[in-house]
This record gives structure tokens, C-alpha cells and sequence, in this order.
């Protein structure tokens, strides 16, 4: 049996028993701001002159966040990494 929604503002009216059912589309998850955060600050701080770069923000492949490749000043490659992004807590103290 084949059941076939569609959206009605933020209910979903299923076509078979014509009932319309209270529903939200899914959150994003609570580390998707810091992830973006931590992605962008990244790209702001390479040398992107010397580093290409294919980044992918909240997917859901484990272990890997895109690659770096290394160029030459020519724009040459010369090396791939694969790369995870993590976000890094940390504090700076000011000493007198």
C-alpha cells in the first residue's frame, strides 16, 4: 500500500484516509551553528592562493568534512588531505 502526503502549511493532509496530522519538518541539529562557525572561520584564515578546497557543511558522512588540495605557486597540485573539521573550544587569558 502506497501512501502519498502533501505539505498544507506546516500539516501534511495524507491523501488515503484524507486526515490531516499536526507536523514540523525536522530541526536542524544543535551543533549545525557551531559547525558552520567553525567552517567559515576556516575558509577566512587559508592561504587560498596555496590551498583548494571542496568542503561539505552538515552532511552526514563520518569521518571526513571534504579535502585540501595543495598548489604550487603556479596553482600546480601537489598534494590531497581529506579533512574533519572540529570545532576547538579554548579561552584566551590577558596577563598584565
Amino acid at each position: 500500500m502506497h501512501i502519498y502526503g502533501i505539505y498544507v502549511g506546516n500539516k501534511v493532509k495524507i491523501s488515503k484516509t484524507n486526515k490531516i496530522i499536526d507536523s514540523n519538518p525536522a530541526s536542524y541539529p544543535r551543533t549545525s551553528t557551531p559547525e558552520y562557525d567553525s567552517v567559515v572561520t576556516l575558509i577566512h584564515i587559508l592561504n587560498k592562493g596555496r590551498v583548494k578546497f571542496d568542503l561539505n557543511i552538515l552532511d552526514k558522512v563520518p569521518n571526513t568534512d571534504g579535502i585540501f588540495e595543495l598548489v604550487t605557486e603556479n596553482q600546480i597540485p601537489i598534494g590531497k588531505l581529506d579533512i574533519q573539521i572540529k570545532k576547538v573550544y579554548f579561552c584566551l587569558t590577558f596577563l598584565n
